[in-house]
């Protein structure tokens, strides 16, 4: 016998003027959208097949709408997720050149400090990808630089970039860089050696709202400037290099958004198709601003429902102005984020390794349970049981409402640390999904949705 799968959500009618009126049901265990008639969508939720044809059956079968009746869902959703983290042949870090940063922003969980990562730890990276490398075959090393800010400690980056690239070429593995920065000191001539000398192809920058928004938030510490227009200016320059649409390049734009600035999205939006930007390889992500460390930094936040409304709305709004808008409804996930990678670590600038990059330089996560160790220290030291790296395990154990979410085979329990710390962590599609599926289809974003009356 079969059930209907716990891990389904269904649009509203896409045309309620039709006598059988269509809507989408997507099966989160599978990633797969179906176009269905209202009848078949009443057949569904009343769990009644008998009068559907063979056809039909299948795919609701292929596509895991329906499941065998005594199947555990959550138990076969999250082996799969685990057998996926066995089979991955990368190597993953994320690497804080340094612990500074010259801003000041209010949402920020990190405790700066004017220290640069020592010449003496770039052996000791290397000593540790290829103590890494050696445990299973490696096809490709992913870095991405974080901070502080990152640019901060930019002699470190340039030298540890050039030893990642020598390796990559003697290795034959493929390498892929990524930089998370304000972008106050992302001149013309750092964004031409980011690219061709350090081969940088993702850069995630923040512009949190038009200028009177921004520069209320992210404002240097030392005398409270805005950066407003020195982000933009670095923003703009970046994306007209050649280098960049030839390399192939992305840049992600953040907006950290709450109560205080979540107006002036839109004003932002059209900004920057003012500027031309929507004619580049770029792409939005609205972020709610969350507590970092028990900063407080959730008192100004949007609720979930809110939030998700707007949400929709800078996405069709977005588009509108001509922006390409992907990821819209997510896809099946394996993991919720790098900390469950057994390959994949954080090294602050002090030599410290952890499993999440939201961990070094924040007060609230100094303990060594969140430390996996260090880097002057040998592999066989290792805290194999650090915070929140055995997340595949702890999940089983009611840390989180996760295992009866409808989301988890697309969220994989959105940000682990926040529930290790008592809060929750889903993610906004969780209260517009419904809305999601809906834009997917206005937007004409339908080839990866099968008609099925």
């Amino acid at each position: 016998m079969y059930k209907v799968s716990k891990y389904l959500i269904f649009s509203d009618v896409l045309d309620d003027t039709q006598e059988d009126s269509k809507r989408i049901a997507y099966s989160t265990r599978t990633g797969e959208a179906l176009m269905i008639s209202d009848s078949l969508y009443n057949s569904i939720k009343g769990n009644d097949f008998k009068e559907l044809k063979s056809p039909v059956l299948q795919t609701l079968f292929k596509t895991e709408i329906i499941v065998p009746d005594e199947e555990n869902e959550f138990e076969t959703i999250l082996n799969q997720n685990i057998e996926a983290e066995k089979d991955n042949n990368s190597l993953s870090f994320v690497i804080q050149p340094t612990a500074n940063c010259q801003l000041g922003c209010h949402y920020c969980g990190q405790s700066h400090a004017k220290h640069t990562m020592n010449d003496d730890l770039i052996p000791k990276i290397m000593d540790r990808i290829s103590h890494m490398s050696s445990k299973k075959r490696i096809d490709s090393l992913n870095i991405t630089w974080f901070g502080g800010e990152p640019l901060m400690g930019y002699s470190q980056i340039k030298k540890l970039s050039s030893r990642f690239i020598d390796l990559c070429n003697e290795e034959k593995w493929y390498y892929n860089c990524k930089i998370v920065t304000n972008a106050v000191s992302l001149k013309k001539n750092i964004s031409l050696e980011l690219i061709n000398d350090c081969k940088v192809t993702y850069f995630q920058i923040t512009i949190d709202g038009m200028k009177e928004f921004h520069d209320k938030r992210r404002v240097t510490k030392v005398d409270a400037n805005g950066t407003f227009d020195i982000i933009l200016t670095n923003l703009l320059d970046l994306l007209d290099l050649e280098e960049f649409k030839t390399n192939r390049c992305f840049v992600e734009i953040r907006m950290n958004i709450d109560s205080t600035n979540y107006q002036s999205i839109p004003d932002l939006i059209n900004l920057l198709a003012e500027k031309r930007v929507h004619e580049k390889n770029v792409g939005l992500t609205f972020a709610a601003i969350l507590d970092w460390g028990g900063n407080g930094a959730s008192n100004d936040s949007l609720s979930n429902d809110f939030f998700a409304e707007k949400e929709i709305e800078w996405y069709l709004f977005a588009a509108s102005k001509g922006f390409k808008i992907n990821g819209i409804v997510p896809s099946r996930q394996f993991s919720p984020c790098m900390v469950v990678d057994q390959s994949a670590e954080v090294f602050d600038a002090y030599g410290n390794i952890f499993a999440c990059y939201e961990l070094p330089i924040t007060p609230a996560f100094e303990s060594p349970e969140f430390k996996i160790g260090n880097l002057k220290l040998p592999p066989e030291t290792d805290n194999k049981e650090a915070i929140p790296r055995n997340w595949f395990k702890d999940i089983k154990n009611n840390i989180s409402w996760c295992p009866n979410c409808t989301y988890f085979p697309v969220c994989g329990g959105g940000c682990p640390k926040d529930w290790y710390n008592s809060k929750p962590a889903c993610p906004s599609f969780k209260f517009n999904g419904g809305d999601r599926l809906i834009l997917q289809h206005l937007l004409n974003n339908t080839e990866n949705i099968t008609e099925l009356i």
